[in-house]
């Protein structure tokens, strides 16, 4: 475990942004996350990790140029008809419940 962690340089989270637990720190939590079906319209956020749950997702986001780091502005919040729109880069995106919901994110201003 050791070699491997000198090897991929210490990293904290896995390709999607899951927390790798640490043997050198004992106890440690990762930290708290939203997920993105839950923020209000005019909310800027930053994607701190998305769920590998659905393969199908992670290709949509991927083909969109969403991953770790992606800072976005909510547009619209979820409605009660199951979508969201946010803005992403010059693009808009209109997001499913299931794929806002496997998105986690942490506040950020927008450059």
């Amino acid at each position: 475990m050791e070699r491997m962690d000198i090897l991929l340089g210490f990293p904290a989270t896995d390709p999607h942004g899951d927390p790798i637990p640490r043997l050198d720190v004992p106890g440690s939590v990762p930290a708290r996350a939203t997920r993105l079906s839950a923020l209000g319209s005019g909310t800027d956020a930053a994607i701190v990790r998305v769920s590998d749950a659905s393969p199908a997702i992670l290709r949509f986001l991927s083909d969109r140029g969403i991953r770790l780091g992606t800072k976005l502005r909510v547009d619209t919040g979820m409605s009660a008809t199951g979508l969201m729109t946010i803005a992403h880069g010059h693009d808009v995106l209109e997001l499913s419940a299931p794929i806002a919901h496997a998105i986690y994110v942490a506040p950020s201003a927008l450059p």
